[in-house]
Protein backbone atom coordinates (compact mmCIF):
# COMPACT_ATOMS: atom_id res chain seq x y z
CA UNK A 1 0.00 0.00 0.00
CA UNK A 2 1.13 3.32 -0.81
CA UNK A 3 0.86 4.55 2.45
CA UNK A 4 3.44 2.00 3.94
CA UNK A 5 6.28 3.15 1.47
CA UNK A 6 7.67 5.15 4.40
CA UNK A 7 8.12 2.00 6.45
CA UNK A 8 10.43 0.39 4.14
CA UNK A 9 12.07 3.95 3.12
CA UNK A 10 12.96 4.89 7.00
CA UNK A 11 13.81 0.93 8.06
CA UNK A 12 17.16 1.26 5.89
CA UNK A 13 19.94 3.71 6.88
CA UNK A 14 21.69 5.82 5.12
CA UNK A 15 24.97 4.12 5.80
CA UNK A 16 23.23 0.11 5.55
CA UNK A 17 24.81 -2.55 3.04
CA UNK A 18 22.27 -4.36 1.92
CA UNK A 19 22.64 -7.49 0.30
CA UNK A 20 19.86 -9.88 -0.92
CA UNK A 21 20.47 -12.60 1.63
CA UNK A 22 19.75 -9.86 4.27
CA UNK A 23 17.65 -10.64 7.17
CA UNK A 24 15.34 -7.48 6.46
CA UNK A 25 14.77 -9.14 3.40
CA UNK A 26 13.33 -12.08 5.08
CA UNK A 27 11.72 -10.73 7.35
CA UNK A 28 9.89 -8.29 4.17
CA UNK A 29 8.72 -11.77 2.43
CA UNK A 30 7.26 -13.49 5.45
CA UNK A 31 5.40 -10.03 6.41
CA UNK A 32 3.75 -9.67 2.59
CA UNK A 33 3.46 -12.93 1.80
CA UNK A 34 5.17 -12.66 -1.24
CA UNK A 35 6.90 -15.10 -3.48
CA UNK A 36 9.17 -12.90 -5.77
CA UNK A 37 13.06 -13.13 -6.19
CA UNK A 38 15.18 -11.61 -3.52
CA UNK A 39 16.86 -9.72 -5.93
CA UNK A 40 13.68 -8.02 -7.88
CA UNK A 41 12.46 -7.64 -4.18
CA UNK A 42 15.79 -5.41 -3.40
CA UNK A 43 15.82 -3.58 -6.63
CA UNK A 44 11.67 -2.57 -5.39
CA UNK A 45 13.49 -1.51 -2.64
CA UNK A 46 15.68 0.81 -4.17
CA UNK A 47 13.14 3.16 -5.46
CA UNK A 48 12.19 4.21 -2.42
CA UNK A 49 15.99 4.59 -0.54
CA UNK A 50 16.84 6.39 -4.57
CA UNK A 51 18.42 9.03 -2.76
CA UNK A 52 20.43 7.44 -0.22
CA UNK A 53 21.48 4.19 -1.76
CA UNK A 54 22.50 3.05 -5.18
CA UNK A 55 21.47 -0.44 -6.70
CA UNK A 56 24.36 -3.33 -8.27
CA UNK A 57 23.04 -6.39 -9.13
CA UNK A 58 21.05 -8.40 -12.10
CA UNK A 59 18.45 -5.41 -12.68
CA UNK A 60 20.92 -3.06 -12.84
CA UNK A 61 20.53 -0.61 -15.76
CA UNK A 62 24.64 -0.61 -16.21
CA UNK A 63 25.53 -3.50 -18.86
CA UNK A 64 28.74 -3.86 -16.50
CA UNK A 65 26.51 -4.62 -13.06
CA UNK A 66 24.87 -7.89 -14.50
CA UNK A 67 28.57 -9.87 -13.81
CA UNK A 68 26.88 -9.63 -9.84
CA UNK A 69 26.13 -13.23 -8.91
CA UNK A 70 23.89 -11.04 -5.95
CA UNK A 71 22.29 -8.25 -5.78
CA UNK A 72 23.02 -5.24 -3.15
CA UNK A 73 22.19 -1.39 -1.97
CA UNK A 74 25.53 0.66 -1.62
CA UNK A 75 25.39 4.07 -0.38
CA UNK A 76 25.49 6.26 -2.51
CA UNK A 77 28.38 8.42 -1.40
CA UNK A 78 30.11 5.08 -1.84
CA UNK A 79 29.43 4.05 -5.12
CA UNK A 80 30.11 7.21 -6.20
CA UNK A 81 33.49 7.50 -5.15
CA UNK A 82 35.28 4.03 -5.61
CA UNK A 83 34.03 1.33 -8.83
CA UNK A 84 33.25 -1.28 -7.55
CA UNK A 85 32.10 -2.59 -10.96
CA UNK A 86 36.02 -2.56 -11.68
CA UNK A 87 37.08 -3.65 -8.45
CA UNK A 88 34.92 -6.91 -9.08
CA UNK A 89 36.72 -7.16 -12.35
CA UNK A 90 40.01 -7.07 -11.35
CA UNK A 91 38.96 -9.65 -8.73
CA UNK A 92 37.69 -11.60 -11.23
CA UNK A 93 41.32 -11.60 -13.11
CA UNK A 94 42.87 -12.47 -9.62
CA UNK A 95 40.83 -15.63 -9.32
CA UNK A 96 41.61 -16.55 -12.94
CA UNK A 97 45.58 -16.47 -12.66
CA UNK A 98 45.14 -17.93 -8.96
CA UNK A 99 46.84 -14.94 -7.74
CA UNK A 100 44.41 -13.77 -4.85
CA UNK A 101 47.56 -14.09 -2.98
CA UNK A 102 48.82 -10.45 -4.29
CA UNK A 103 45.87 -8.91 -1.99
CA UNK A 104 48.18 -8.93 0.93
CA UNK A 105 45.95 -6.31 3.21
CA UNK A 106 42.75 -5.26 1.66
CA UNK A 107 43.10 -1.60 2.45
CA UNK A 108 46.02 -1.43 1.28
CA UNK A 109 45.39 -2.65 -2.07
CA UNK A 110 42.64 -0.37 -2.35
CA UNK A 111 44.52 2.34 -1.48
CA UNK A 112 46.62 1.67 -4.78
CA UNK A 113 43.55 0.46 -6.58
CA UNK A 114 42.57 2.57 -10.55
CA UNK A 115 38.71 2.24 -9.32
CA UNK A 116 39.02 5.28 -7.36
CA UNK A 117 36.95 8.13 -8.39
CA UNK A 118 36.21 10.47 -5.67
CA UNK A 119 38.66 9.79 -2.97
CA UNK A 120 37.35 12.06 0.69
CA UNK A 121 38.55 12.07 3.76
CA UNK A 122 36.95 9.30 6.02
CA UNK A 123 35.58 7.04 3.08
CA UNK A 124 38.17 4.41 3.28
CA UNK A 125 36.68 2.28 5.92
CA UNK A 126 33.40 2.47 4.39
CA UNK A 127 34.63 1.33 0.63
CA UNK A 128 36.41 -1.15 2.74
CA UNK A 129 33.60 -2.54 4.10
CA UNK A 130 31.79 -2.81 0.85
CA UNK A 131 34.81 -4.88 -0.96
CA UNK A 132 35.19 -6.96 2.15
CA UNK A 133 31.16 -7.97 1.74
CA UNK A 134 31.84 -8.59 -2.20
CA UNK A 135 34.62 -10.74 -2.06
CA UNK A 136 32.67 -13.10 0.46
CA UNK A 137 29.15 -12.73 -1.49
CA UNK A 138 30.90 -12.65 -4.92
CA UNK A 139 33.78 -14.76 -4.63
CA UNK A 140 33.35 -16.70 -1.20
CA UNK A 141 36.65 -15.06 0.39
CA UNK A 142 36.92 -14.24 4.05
CA UNK A 143 38.48 -11.17 5.16
CA UNK A 144 40.15 -11.08 8.80
CA UNK A 145 41.65 -8.33 10.16
CA UNK A 146 41.67 -6.69 6.90
CA UNK A 147 43.72 -9.61 5.44
CA UNK A 148 41.71 -11.91 2.41
CA UNK A 149 42.40 -15.51 3.15
CA UNK A 150 43.22 -17.33 0.74
CA UNK A 151 41.68 -20.79 0.14
CA UNK A 152 43.54 -23.47 0.38
CA UNK A 153 44.50 -25.12 -3.24
CA UNK A 154 42.07 -28.02 -4.20
CA UNK A 155 43.32 -31.64 -3.49
CA UNK A 156 43.33 -32.90 -7.33
CA UNK A 157 42.84 -36.83 -8.02
CA UNK A 158 46.37 -38.13 -8.74
CA UNK A 159 47.34 -37.98 -12.85
CA UNK A 160 47.99 -41.69 -14.01
CA UNK A 161 51.65 -40.38 -15.69
CA UNK A 162 52.55 -39.22 -12.14
CA UNK A 163 50.89 -42.65 -10.54
CA UNK A 164 53.41 -44.58 -12.69
CA UNK A 165 56.39 -42.23 -11.95
CA UNK A 166 55.48 -43.01 -8.47
CA UNK A 167 55.28 -45.94 -9.11
CA UNK A 168 58.99 -46.63 -9.94
CA UNK A 169 60.58 -44.13 -8.21
CA UNK A 170 58.99 -46.55 -5.30
CA UNK A 171 60.71 -50.12 -7.28
CA UNK A 172 63.73 -48.10 -7.43
CA UNK A 173 64.73 -50.72 -10.23
CA UNK A 174 63.50 -51.06 -13.90
CA UNK A 175 59.73 -52.92 -14.38
CA UNK A 176 57.61 -54.76 -16.92
CA UNK A 177 54.62 -53.03 -18.13
CA UNK A 178 52.25 -55.94 -16.83
CA UNK A 179 54.19 -55.50 -13.50
CA UNK A 180 53.22 -51.75 -13.35
CA UNK A 181 49.97 -52.36 -14.36
CA UNK A 182 49.43 -54.22 -11.82
CA UNK A 183 50.79 -51.18 -8.78
CA UNK A 184 48.75 -48.79 -11.23
CA UNK A 185 45.07 -50.63 -10.58
CA UNK A 186 45.81 -51.11 -6.76
CA UNK A 187 46.63 -47.25 -6.45
CA UNK A 188 43.38 -46.21 -8.85
CA UNK A 189 41.30 -49.75 -8.79
CA UNK A 190 38.52 -47.09 -10.93
CA UNK A 191 40.54 -46.05 -13.50
CA UNK A 192 39.48 -47.00 -17.42
CA UNK A 193 42.40 -48.60 -18.47
CA UNK A 194 41.74 -52.34 -18.27
CA UNK A 195 45.10 -53.60 -19.80
CA UNK A 196 48.59 -52.98 -19.31
CA UNK A 197 49.17 -51.97 -23.09
CA UNK A 198 46.95 -48.89 -22.55
CA UNK A 199 50.11 -47.79 -20.50
CA UNK A 200 52.41 -47.75 -23.01
CA UNK A 201 51.26 -44.03 -24.41
CA UNK A 202 52.01 -42.72 -20.99
CA UNK A 203 55.48 -44.30 -21.01
CA UNK A 204 56.48 -43.12 -24.27
CA UNK A 205 55.36 -39.28 -23.65
CA UNK A 206 56.45 -39.10 -19.80
CA UNK A 207 59.84 -36.69 -20.01
CA UNK A 208 61.21 -38.57 -16.73
CA UNK A 209 60.78 -42.49 -18.18
CA UNK A 210 62.56 -44.18 -20.79
CA UNK A 211 62.39 -47.96 -21.53
CA UNK A 212 65.66 -50.54 -20.92
CA UNK A 213 65.59 -52.64 -24.17
CA UNK A 214 62.71 -53.90 -26.29
CA UNK A 215 61.10 -56.20 -23.99
CA UNK A 216 58.34 -54.06 -22.35
CA UNK A 217 60.92 -52.74 -19.86
CA UNK A 218 60.94 -48.90 -17.90
CA UNK A 219 62.75 -47.19 -15.98
CA UNK A 220 63.56 -43.95 -14.64
CA UNK A 221 65.77 -41.40 -16.51
CA UNK A 222 67.17 -40.01 -13.70
CA UNK A 223 68.73 -43.61 -12.81
CA UNK A 224 72.48 -43.63 -13.89
CA UNK A 225 73.41 -46.11 -12.48
CA UNK A 226 71.02 -48.57 -14.64
CA UNK A 227 71.73 -48.66 -18.12
CA UNK A 228 68.45 -47.59 -20.56
CA UNK A 229 68.35 -47.71 -24.08
CA UNK A 230 68.20 -50.63 -26.59
CA UNK A 231 70.69 -53.49 -26.58
CA UNK A 232 71.50 -51.45 -30.21
CA UNK A 233 72.17 -48.32 -28.32
CA UNK A 234 74.62 -50.00 -26.13
CA UNK A 235 76.52 -51.60 -28.96
CA UNK A 236 76.79 -48.22 -30.73
CA UNK A 237 77.90 -46.64 -27.45
CA UNK A 238 80.72 -49.17 -26.90
CA UNK A 239 82.09 -49.06 -30.90
CA UNK A 240 82.13 -45.36 -30.62
CA UNK A 241 84.23 -45.50 -27.72
CA UNK A 242 87.09 -47.54 -30.31
CA UNK A 243 88.69 -46.63 -32.75
CA UNK A 244 88.96 -50.33 -34.66
CA UNK A 245 86.18 -53.04 -35.05
CA UNK A 246 85.65 -55.25 -31.71
CA UNK A 247 85.33 -58.88 -32.10
CA UNK A 248 81.50 -60.07 -31.18
CA UNK A 249 82.61 -61.46 -27.91
CA UNK A 250 84.24 -58.76 -26.73
CA UNK A 251 81.18 -56.30 -27.72
CA UNK A 252 78.67 -59.11 -26.24
CA UNK A 253 80.90 -59.22 -22.68
CA UNK A 254 80.07 -55.79 -22.95
CA UNK A 255 76.62 -56.31 -23.33
CA UNK A 256 76.00 -58.65 -20.88
CA UNK A 257 76.54 -56.15 -18.13
CA UNK A 258 73.72 -54.24 -18.63
CA UNK A 259 71.56 -57.23 -20.72
CA UNK A 260 72.51 -60.64 -19.09
CA UNK A 261 69.17 -62.22 -20.71
CA UNK A 262 70.83 -61.81 -24.12
CA UNK A 263 73.39 -64.18 -25.44
CA UNK A 264 76.24 -63.87 -28.28
CA UNK A 265 74.14 -65.23 -31.11
CA UNK A 266 71.16 -62.63 -30.24
CA UNK A 267 73.69 -59.96 -30.73
CA UNK A 268 75.24 -60.79 -33.47
CA UNK A 269 71.48 -60.77 -35.14
CA UNK A 270 70.61 -57.51 -33.88
CA UNK A 271 73.70 -56.02 -35.63
CA UNK A 272 73.20 -57.69 -38.71
CA UNK A 273 69.41 -57.02 -39.50
CA UNK A 274 69.95 -53.53 -37.71
CA UNK A 275 67.15 -51.67 -40.41
CA UNK A 276 69.28 -48.38 -39.62
CA UNK A 277 72.30 -50.30 -41.22
CA UNK A 278 74.87 -48.66 -38.51
CA UNK A 279 76.75 -51.82 -38.39
CA UNK A 280 79.72 -53.00 -40.75
CA UNK A 281 80.82 -56.57 -40.43
CA UNK A 282 84.36 -57.11 -41.44
CA UNK A 283 86.08 -60.58 -42.43
CA UNK A 284 87.66 -61.41 -39.62
CA UNK A 285 84.73 -61.70 -37.71
CA UNK A 286 84.92 -58.27 -36.20
CA UNK A 287 81.93 -55.81 -36.38
CA UNK A 288 82.21 -51.41 -36.69
CA UNK A 289 80.26 -48.87 -37.23
CA UNK A 290 79.42 -47.87 -40.75
CA UNK A 291 79.79 -43.58 -40.11
CA UNK A 292 83.11 -44.72 -38.85
CA UNK A 293 86.30 -44.84 -40.47
CA UNK A 294 88.79 -47.54 -39.84
CA UNK A 295 91.94 -48.52 -41.13
CA UNK A 296 92.61 -50.65 -43.95
CA UNK A 297 93.89 -53.54 -42.63
CA UNK A 298 90.01 -54.34 -41.44
CA UNK A 299 89.02 -55.30 -44.93
CA UNK A 300 86.02 -54.69 -46.82
CA UNK A 301 82.55 -54.67 -45.06
CA UNK A 302 80.52 -57.69 -45.61
CA UNK A 303 77.08 -57.93 -47.01
CA UNK A 304 74.58 -57.04 -43.82
CA UNK A 305 71.11 -59.31 -43.57
CA UNK A 306 67.90 -58.30 -44.33
CA UNK A 307 66.83 -53.97 -43.86
CA UNK A 308 63.10 -54.58 -42.17
CA UNK A 309 62.61 -54.53 -38.53
CA UNK A 310 61.16 -57.00 -36.55
CA UNK A 311 57.23 -56.52 -36.21
CA UNK A 312 57.35 -55.80 -32.14
CA UNK A 313 59.73 -53.30 -33.40
CA UNK A 314 57.80 -51.31 -35.74
CA UNK A 315 54.84 -51.91 -33.78
CA UNK A 316 56.34 -49.47 -31.22
CA UNK A 317 57.30 -46.91 -33.61
CA UNK A 318 53.92 -46.82 -35.15
CA UNK A 319 52.75 -46.40 -31.22
CA UNK A 320 55.54 -43.87 -30.31
CA UNK A 321 54.18 -42.04 -33.29
CA UNK A 322 51.11 -41.88 -32.58
CA UNK A 323 51.24 -40.50 -28.81
CA UNK A 324 53.31 -37.98 -30.15
CA UNK A 325 51.41 -36.28 -33.12
CA UNK A 326 48.15 -38.08 -31.92
CA UNK A 327 47.25 -39.22 -35.54
CA UNK A 328 47.94 -42.53 -37.28
CA UNK A 329 50.55 -42.02 -40.29
CA UNK A 330 49.19 -39.93 -43.32
CA UNK A 331 50.60 -41.33 -46.94
CA UNK A 332 51.11 -37.74 -47.86
CA UNK A 333 53.67 -36.46 -45.65
CA UNK A 334 57.32 -35.02 -46.33
CA UNK A 335 58.78 -36.75 -43.54
CA UNK A 336 60.07 -40.15 -44.89
CA UNK A 337 59.64 -42.02 -41.61
CA UNK A 338 56.17 -41.26 -41.63
CA UNK A 339 55.18 -42.22 -45.01
CA UNK A 340 57.01 -45.17 -44.07
CA UNK A 341 54.82 -46.27 -40.94
CA UNK A 342 51.79 -45.67 -43.00
CA UNK A 343 53.24 -48.16 -45.39
CA UNK A 344 53.85 -50.96 -43.23
CA UNK A 345 50.64 -50.63 -41.51
CA UNK A 346 48.74 -50.45 -44.55
CA UNK A 347 50.24 -53.45 -44.99
CA UNK A 348 49.84 -55.14 -41.78
CA UNK A 349 46.13 -54.40 -42.15
CA UNK A 350 45.79 -55.38 -46.03
CA UNK A 351 47.59 -58.63 -44.73
CA UNK A 352 46.43 -59.66 -41.49
CA UNK A 353 45.28 -62.94 -42.37
CA UNK A 354 48.57 -64.03 -42.65
CA UNK A 355 50.02 -62.38 -39.48
CA UNK A 356 50.62 -64.82 -36.27
CA UNK A 357 47.95 -64.67 -33.80
CA UNK A 358 49.93 -62.85 -31.70
CA UNK A 359 50.55 -60.12 -34.03
CA UNK A 360 46.70 -59.86 -35.17
CA UNK A 361 45.75 -59.21 -31.24
CA UNK A 362 48.61 -56.41 -31.62
CA UNK A 363 46.83 -54.98 -34.86
CA UNK A 364 43.61 -55.74 -33.08
CA UNK A 365 44.25 -53.68 -29.77
CA UNK A 366 46.26 -50.74 -32.22
CA UNK A 367 41.93 -50.28 -33.87
CA UNK A 368 40.56 -50.44 -30.68
CA UNK A 369 42.87 -48.31 -28.44
CA UNK A 370 43.27 -45.34 -30.70
CA UNK A 371 39.83 -45.94 -32.57
CA UNK A 372 39.07 -41.84 -32.00
CA UNK A 373 42.34 -40.93 -33.60
CA UNK A 374 42.17 -39.23 -37.00
CA UNK A 375 43.46 -41.79 -39.42
CA UNK A 376 43.30 -39.94 -42.59
CA UNK A 377 44.88 -36.07 -43.40
CA UNK A 378 41.48 -34.30 -44.49
CA UNK A 379 40.00 -35.34 -41.14
CA UNK A 380 43.21 -34.65 -39.15
CA UNK A 381 43.45 -31.08 -40.40
CA UNK A 382 39.59 -30.41 -40.35
CA UNK A 383 39.62 -31.31 -36.73
CA UNK A 384 42.66 -28.82 -35.97
CA UNK A 385 41.07 -25.88 -37.83
CA UNK A 386 37.32 -26.81 -35.37
CA UNK A 387 40.11 -26.36 -32.48
CA UNK A 388 41.44 -23.11 -33.47
CA UNK A 389 38.23 -21.70 -34.09
CA UNK A 390 36.78 -23.01 -30.20
CA UNK A 391 39.86 -21.30 -29.08
CA UNK A 392 39.68 -17.91 -31.11
CA UNK A 393 36.22 -18.05 -29.92
CA UNK A 394 37.11 -18.33 -26.03
CA UNK A 395 40.22 -16.27 -26.14
CA UNK A 396 38.19 -13.17 -27.94
CA UNK A 397 34.15 -14.14 -26.79
CA UNK A 398 33.38 -13.25 -30.88
CA UNK A 399 33.92 -15.00 -34.08
CA UNK A 400 36.56 -14.34 -36.43
CA UNK A 401 35.59 -11.10 -39.20
CA UNK A 402 36.02 -11.43 -42.75
CA UNK A 403 37.84 -7.72 -43.17
CA UNK A 404 40.50 -10.19 -40.67
CA UNK A 405 44.19 -11.05 -41.73
CA UNK A 406 46.19 -13.76 -40.43
CA UNK A 407 45.32 -16.25 -38.30
CA UNK A 408 41.90 -14.57 -37.89
CA UNK A 409 41.39 -14.14 -41.62
CA UNK A 410 42.29 -17.92 -42.24
CA UNK A 411 39.75 -19.12 -39.49
CA UNK A 412 36.96 -16.68 -40.83
CA UNK A 413 37.60 -18.61 -44.48
CA UNK A 414 37.10 -21.85 -43.00
CA UNK A 415 34.05 -21.59 -40.99
CA UNK A 416 32.75 -20.42 -44.21
CA UNK A 417 33.55 -23.29 -45.71
CA UNK A 418 32.59 -25.78 -43.07
CA UNK A 419 28.96 -23.44 -42.81
CA UNK A 420 28.54 -24.15 -46.86
CA UNK A 421 29.40 -27.97 -46.26
CA UNK A 422 27.11 -28.47 -43.39
CA UNK A 423 24.23 -26.62 -45.02
CA UNK A 424 25.19 -29.17 -48.48
CA UNK A 425 25.00 -32.10 -46.34
CA UNK A 426 29.12 -32.74 -47.51
CA UNK A 427 30.09 -33.34 -43.37
CA UNK A 428 30.42 -36.56 -41.83
CA UNK A 429 28.21 -37.11 -38.63
CA UNK A 430 30.68 -36.46 -36.35
CA UNK A 431 31.70 -33.12 -38.29
CA UNK A 432 27.56 -32.11 -38.10
CA UNK A 433 27.46 -33.01 -34.61
CA UNK A 434 30.65 -30.49 -33.45
CA UNK A 435 29.41 -27.71 -35.97
CA UNK A 436 26.21 -27.80 -34.48
CA UNK A 437 28.17 -27.59 -31.09
CA UNK A 438 29.94 -24.71 -32.11
CA UNK A 439 26.82 -22.85 -33.32
CA UNK A 440 25.84 -22.53 -30.43
CA UNK A 441 28.51 -21.68 -28.44
CA UNK A 442 28.92 -19.15 -30.81
CA UNK A 443 25.75 -17.30 -29.84
CA UNK A 444 27.08 -16.80 -26.07
CA UNK A 445 30.92 -16.72 -26.04
CA UNK A 446 30.81 -15.22 -22.81
CA UNK A 447 28.90 -17.69 -21.15
CA UNK A 448 31.18 -20.07 -22.96
CA UNK A 449 34.07 -18.91 -21.76
CA UNK A 450 32.97 -18.41 -17.88
CA UNK A 451 31.95 -22.24 -18.43
CA UNK A 452 35.77 -23.35 -19.90
CA UNK A 453 37.07 -21.18 -16.74
CA UNK A 454 34.81 -22.92 -14.06
CA UNK A 455 35.79 -26.84 -15.55
CA UNK A 456 32.60 -27.55 -16.74
CA UNK A 457 33.82 -28.41 -20.25
CA UNK A 458 36.69 -28.72 -21.91
CA UNK A 459 37.63 -27.31 -25.59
Amino acid sequence: MKEECSFYQHSIKEDDIIWQDDDRISALIERENIHFTRAFILKILSLFTDSTHIYMGSFAIRENDKTWKNSVLIPAGLAESFNFNRFITDINHLVSISRIDLISHLGVYLLSSPGWQKYKDGILEGVIKVASDILEHEFGLATVSGKVITPPPPVLPKQPSDVIYEILKQQGTPMHIDDIFTEFKKILPEHKYTSSKQLRPLLYQHDLITHKGRKSMYMLKEWKHIKSGTIRETIIEFLNAHDSPRAVGEITDHVLQYFPETNINSIRTSMIKDSKKRFKQYKNGCFGLSNKTYPDKTGDPATLGISNKPFDERLADLEKFISQNWHFPFSASTDQNETSLYRWWRLQCINFDQLTEGQKSEVERIKDQYADIDTEKKVYEWNSKYNMLINFLSDNQRMPSSGSIGLEKMLYDWYSRAKNDFKTNRLNDEQKKKYLKFEKLAKNPYSFTSTILNGRISK
